[in-house]
């Protein structure tokens, strides 16, 4: 049974409160880009940095121009007249019930706050004044991370429903690439080398990383070649379906900062292997990765992986996140993993009804039964195919 929590205390009674030099006030306002680009510069100005590249302001600013993205709201917290804490929302009705979630959803890989480390309170300040606002049912914040600061306040509301990982591998714990690679299981080193053997049998191997504005194209590509991919393994992908993802690609891209980067695997001047990487600092996130099934023997997927990961060495970047979920093929590249947790906070009576017995009831089962259905399509067309004639001697 989930709780109403609007009335237990605002953030772990235990946790540290650094941050009480001036008073704290909280407010929610409808968000629109003027807006973003005045709170996050001045968040900016005073020591505010994103959690993750998700709260950036390039990637906020993006997502603001998604098309069905819903009401786009923020809570604010501000000491002395300056912004400390943000929590940006998008808000839509689902048979009748406003569903809150992080803005950008489903393409923020991490939802948290953007704010000034240390300030407990403004974090549980501006989930209680978007909670208490009225402007929503239910608080859905999806693979909040264990070292966030949004997640004690939210464990102290009892919100979690879900949890999973994500590996990251902790590239300044190695001087150099080599270094790293000498680290991974032998097993791992023999793939990669094999795999570059098979690509190299079948042409030239060629690799190369595209930033800023010269990432949109190769990021198309990387779409395109992503969604052949799920057609043709029987896979669903509603968040790739539409439209909505290449438009906010093309947003990154065009911001012109750099902080989209798209790696080209290819063989013979083919893309056999993509990955579109967020970074923010020096923080890169693997955001998408997209294969060639027609070489998909030589692993080229790894090799890409390996190749990038030598790309953020020369790069100056400190982490590589593979982001949720803990799929096994990354688990070989790390054992070091961030617990993620998904959360549901119901702010009227209305949205308890929905979280419990739809979001957390009934959706899983239907979901679990849509997915087994499409995924046995490939295998009963297979099995349905007329024999292919032998070629004639």
């Amino acid at each position: 049974m989930l709780l109403d929590t609007r009335d237990l205390p605002l953030g772990p009674a235990a946790f540290d409160r650094s941050v009480r030099a001036e008073p704290l006030t909280v407010r929610v306002e409808a968000l629109d880009r003027a807006l973003a680009g005045r709170l996050w510069t001045a968040i900016e100005a005073t020591g505010g940095c994103p959690a993750t590249v998700f709260q950036s302001r390039a990637f906020v600013e993006a997502a603001l121009g998604l098309p069905a993205q819903g009401r786009s709201v923020v809570a604010i917290a501000e000491r002395g007249g300056r912004p400390c804490a943000l929590l940006a929302l998008s808000v839509r009705r689902e048979a009748g019930v406003r569903i809150a979630r992080g803005l950008g959803a489903p393409y923020a890989q991490y939802d948290d706050v953007m704010g000034i480390p240390g300030d407990i309170d403004a974090v549980s300040g501006i989930v209680a004044a978007a909670l208490g606002s009225g402007a929503f049912d239910v608080l859905l914040l999806r693979r909040v991370r264990a070292d966030s600061a949004l997640a004690p306040v939210l464990a102290a509301r009892r919100a979690p429903y879900a949890s999973d990982g994500a590996p990251v591998l902790d590239l300044a714990s190695h001087r150099t690439f080599e270094a790293f690679l000498s680290s991974l299981p032998a097993k791992k080193r023999q793939n990669l080398r094999r795999g570059r053997r098979d690509l190299e049998a079948a042409g030239p191997v060629t690799f190369a990383v595209h930033t800023g504005r010269d990432a949109r194209r190769p990021a198309q590509v990387a779409l395109e070649l992503k969604r052949r991919w799920i057609r043709d393994t029987g896979r669903l992908s509603p968040a790739l379906a539409s439209g909505a993802a290449d438009v906010l690609l093309g947003e990154l891209a065009e911001a012109g900062d750099d902080q989209m980067a798209v790696s080209v695997l290819a063989v013979a001047d083919r893309p056999v292997a993509m990955e579109i990487g967020l970074r923010v600092g020096t923080s890169y996130a693997a955001f998408l990765g997209a294969l060639d099934m027609d070489f998909s023997r030589a692993s080229p997927g790894s090799v890409q992986m390996a190749e990038t990961i030598r790309w953020c060495f020369e790069s100056g970047l400190t982490h590589y996140d593979l982001l949720p979920p803990l799929d096994p093929y990354k688990a070989r590249w790390t054992s070091t993993c961030v617990a993620v947790a998904d959360t549901g906070i119901a702010a009227s009576a209305a949205g308890r009804l929905w979280l419990e017995h739809w979001h957390l009831g009934l959706r899983p089962r239907l979901k679990a039964l849509t997915e087994q259905a499409v995924s046995a399509v490939p295998r009963l067309l297979r099995r349905t195919a007329p024999n292919r004639a032998e070629p004639e001697a």
